[in-house]
């Protein structure tokens, strides 16, 4: 049984991630979802993360044609490490749409 609070949903796409608590030299790349909840992420990672390192992450959405490109930035804690993954835990939880 999963004891996870919130729901996971896979979701597989492209991010770009920066940690931003460490010293020079700037540890920065691009990476991709594993999976993904209202307080969280799975992130494949190209470099070797820390727990408690904060990162922030951009997620690329596919958006329609009109739009153009869209894009999502979060920041959060490195809360789990994992053979080439992390798992972040957001700083704000819930992720609400302008204006409502």
């Amino acid at each position: 049984m999963d004891r996870r609070s919130e729901i996971r949903f896979s979701l597989v796409a492209k991010v770009r991630y920066r940690v931003c608590d460490r010293p020079s030299p700037a540890i920065a790349g691009v990476g991709q979802t594993i999976s993904v909840s209202r307080s969280g992420m799975l992130l494949r990672v190209q470099h070797a993360l820390e727990v408690g390192d904060r990162v922030a992450v951009t997620v690329d959405l596919v958006a329609p044609s009109k739009i153009g490109k869209a894009e999502l930035t979060l920041l959060g804690e490195v809360i789990r490490v994992e053979p080439d993954c992390v798992a972040l835990q957001f700083d704000e939880p819930e992720i609400k749409p302008s204006g409502h």
